[in-house]
């Protein structure tokens, strides 16, 4: 495999360099005010590989450029994505993504131990973070707004839609459901042969800004998708799901169409994941003009 770019281990001679792209929106992101090497020299001594707690970090460079430098810790094995630091010059070009990406290539390997999942803590305004792990297959933590994470073999392709206009579906009722109806959407999950869900989970469903919407037929909901709002520039179609004894009547892309647009119209680009073997999902995707995201993003 081709490598993108070269890792190699911090030093504090590097310290200059790095503080240099420590800019005020830098800063501000990532909470560094006393400069980067003070934050490594705390966490250098902080880690206790008796207790299975190693501590790593790394410039990244392109074509022998430094372009970025990436703390992050191993314990239980979960890689925890600390610090990511980009040359200010080369943001917003897909680097931080791509460094993410690589890194969970080749975790495993640095800390010669195995590797299941990967995590991150990102500040809530910090856009430009949330959108490179977003691009680079982490999800936000329903429970923690600033947590998110991946597995470490997902199995998961995530698409962006590249249509600018999606097809509408007026031969099928579709609507967003309001607030106060629960009822209805736990008679469809009844009907999809999924336990209805409490109060309290339809409440932190709200809190959480998922929308949802139904597909209605036979004065039933007899399908269902929702938005989730994972990024200031990324707005995800998640939780597609139609009931049993209505499946392979078009409803799944009627849904996913309808919601693009949605998201389409909040000035936001629809994207949408499914597992690698739901070639039915991948169709629906592939109909909607949604291609896989790295195809779009390098």
């Amino acid at each position: 495999m081709v490598r993108q770019f070269e890792w190699r281990d911090y030093s504090p001679d590097q310290a200059g360099l790095v503080d240099f792209w420590l800019d005020e929106e830098a800063v501000r992101a990532t909470g560094l005010d006393d400069g980067f090497d003070a934050f490594y020299q705390y966490w250098e001594k902080e880690s206790d590989p008796e207790k299975g707690e190693y501590f790593r970090c790394k410039v990244v460079s392109a074509r022998q450029r430094p372009v970025a430098v990436v703390a992050f810790g191993y314990r239980d094995q979960t890689v925890t994505v600390m610090e990511i630091v980009v040359d200010p010059a080369l943001r917003g070009q897909g680097v931080g993504a791509a460094a993410i990406r690589q890194l969970t290539d080749d975790a495993a390997e640095w800390f010669g131990l195995p590797v299941s999942a990967f995590e991150a803590v990102i500040f809530k305004d910090n856009a430009a973070s949330r959108n490179a792990f977003y691009q680079a297959g982490f999800v936000r933590d329903a429970k923690d707004g600033e947590r998110w994470g991946r597995q470490a073999e997902s199995s998961e392709i995530l698409y962006r839609c590249t249509a600018e206009v999606l097809p509408r579906t007026p031969d099928h009722p579709i609507r967003w459901l309001e607030p106060d109806e629960r009822r209805l959407f736990n008679a469809h999950l009844r009907l999809s042969l999924q336990k209805p869900i409490s109060g309290k989970r339809w409440s932190s469903i709200l809190n959480a800004d998922i929308s949802y919407c139904g597909l209605f037929t036979e004065d039933k909901m007899v399908a269902r998708a929702c938005i989730e709002k994972l990024t200031d520039r990324y707005w995800e179609i998640s939780d597609v799901h139609v009931a049993p004894a209505y499946r392979n009547c078009g409803y799944a892309t009627a849904l996913c169409g309808f919601v693009a647009n949605e998201i389409w119209e909040n000035g936001r680009i629809p994207t949408i994941r499914t597992e690698k073997d739901n070639a039915a999902m991948r169709k629906v995707i592939r109909k909607l003009g949604f291609q896989p995201f790295h195809e779009e993003d390098q």
